[in-house]
């Protein structure tokens, strides 16, 4: 959607594949891209990132080397907060990031996302992440954050 949106932009796809068998998630991502029309061109694959941490480190190390000035982080409404949080603790002067919740672009495109997304939001599961989230986010500002472990990630 984004993707049509911004025609010149470049699209990066994240994501090792914690421990499983390959393709990577940014592979899968890719993947899903190009069958979109999303020209190859337009796509840089970043495999070596293993969470959020190391993910944004590798966009802003990709924003350097392609000399961007501007990012937009796209993930899940529950995670946005802390992405948010994560480039709050890097205070970049140079470099312009937003980030915005896939649900919101979902329901735009497609109002019948927004029930779903409300069902999903009521679930004692969601309200968990959120929790979970929290934590990342207060760890961030206090200097304490550790990353969860790949095992944490696996019930995801």
């Amino acid at each position: 959607i984004l993707a049509k949106k911004y025609p010149h932009a470049y699209v990066v796809t994240t994501s090792h594949t914690f421990g499983r068998v390959k393709p990577s998630l940014a592979e899968v991502y890719a993947r899903e891209l190009r069958a979109l029309g999303v020209s190859e061109s337009r796509i840089v694959l970043e495999e070596e990132s293993v969470n959020t941490q190391s993910a944004l480190g590798a966009i802003l190390e990709l924003t350097r080397k392609y000399g961007w000035n501007r990012v937009l982080v796209i993930s899940s409404d529950f995670h946005v907060p802390r992405v948010c949080a994560f480039f709050e603790h890097m205070q970049l002067s140079d470099i312009i990031f937003e980030c915005v919740p896939s649900g919101a672009i979902l329901a735009i495109e497609d109002p019948s996302f927004a029930d779903l997304f409300m069902k999903v939001q009521n679930s004692e599961a969601y309200k968990r992440r959120l929790d979970s989230e929290q934590r990342g986010i207060d760890a961030l500002r206090t200097g304490n954050y550790t990353p969860a472990d790949a095992h944490d990630k696996k019930e995801r």
